[in-house]
């Protein structure tokens, strides 16, 4: 229960923001019907070819991942192409730290007759890449704005925050590595941590979490370069969506601009992961109108900018990712009556 009221107070409070934004700025927001309506055919096409490779990078991470577990053969190559599909789905629609996706690929794997102790194993690499592929992007980012001076205080908390979080769990997998008992007095503590400030029952720590965990951790701490392609498709999918974006503004009139859409990429990145609802609705939008404001761009032409944006890279795959999980889940026959 004291998730639920924390999510919905979150989701009051992300609506409030809008509301005042959109209030105030109701003069100019006029204009992105037009604005939208007036969107450049060619750099539509564009930001479709770049949102096809983006989904295609994040099958590349999840196959790169479980690759370093196990080897992957050419037919399972399919199978786990629509559990990435899924899992993006998955991780869009519920907030869970990037964990929802791993039933998908726990169901490919079976499907594939692959452990579920890979597929975990492969599946908490994946998300480890993310995190650094990220980390390489915010760095390339952060590091603009110091230099121009443009980093807001706000900015840098935000940025600070995910910092933080994302340092936890690097120290969470250093300390996999070197004793399975710390691990779990962590996961524990993280725990007691998580019931206090919900104020719900304090659940048990899984042994099959302590247990990935630690096997992950090993695995990657005696061969290293075994992350390497996972972690090259992750930075891959975030340029790709650094492109999507510098596509999406180009589409509305407001030329090309590889180094602000890359800022107002990471700042509506780090606003969804803090954001309360899944997928960062609300709080990226706020990010990345935000940013593309703060860069001369008119309140119009931002705002359709971001709405193409996030059609590419939220809604979309939310969709066709939804549609991979749900007729993967019909019985055999009910799958080929929708076909037909």
């Amino acid at each position: 229960m004291g998730t639920v009221w924390t999510r919905a107070a979150g989701a009051v409070a992300v609506v409030g923001v809008l509301a005042v934004v959109v209030w105030s700025g109701r003069a100019e927001l006029g204009a992105v019907g037009p604005t939208l309506r007036g969107s450049d055919p060619r750099w539509l096409g564009v930001l479709g070819v770049l949102l096809a490779g983006w989904l295609v990078a994040w099958w590349a991470v999840h196959v790169t991942s479980l690759g370093a577990q196990r080897r992957v053969h050419a037919v399972d190559l399919p199978v786990l192409a629509r559990a990435s599909l899924a899992a993006v789905a998955l991780n869009s629609a519920v907030k869970s730290g990037g964990a929802a996706g791993l039933v998908a690929l726990q169901r490919a794997g079976r499907r594939r007759s692959i452990p579920d102790a890979d597929v975990r194993t492969g599946y908490l690499l994946a998300t480890t890449a993310v995190d650094v592929g990220f980390l390489l992007v915010l760095a390339a980012a952060m590091t603009g704005l110091v230099v121009d001076d443009g980093a807001t205080r706000a900015e840098l908390a935000a940025t600070g925050a995910f910092l933080l979080v994302t340092v936890a769990r690097a120290g969470l997998l250093v300390a996999a590595a070197r004793s399975r008992v710390t691990v779990g007095r962590v996961l524990a503590g993280g725990e007691r941590l998580r019931a206090l400030v919900l104020r719900r029952p304090r659940r048990p720590v899984a042994e099959s979490s302590v247990t990935d965990l630690v096997t992950a951790a090993r695995a990657l701490s005696a061969r290293p370069l075994r992350a390497l392609p996972a972690v090259l498709a992750a930075t891959a999918v975030d340029l790709l969506a650094v492109g999507m974006l510098v596509a999406a503004v180009a589409a509305v009139g407001g030329g090309t601009h590889p180094a602000l859409a890359l800022v107002a990429y990471v700042l509506s990145a780090v606003a969804a992961t803090l954001g309360p609802l899944p997928g960062g609705l609300g709080a990226a939008e706020l990010g990345a109108v935000g940013a593309l404001v703060a860069g001369g761009l008119p309140v119009a032409t931002a705002t359709a900018a971001t709405l193409l944006f996030r059609v590419a890279e939220f809604w979309v795959p939310l969709l066709v990712g939804g549609v991979a999980w749900t007729t993967w889940r019909m019985p055999a026959r009910r799958v080929q009556e929708v076909a037909a």
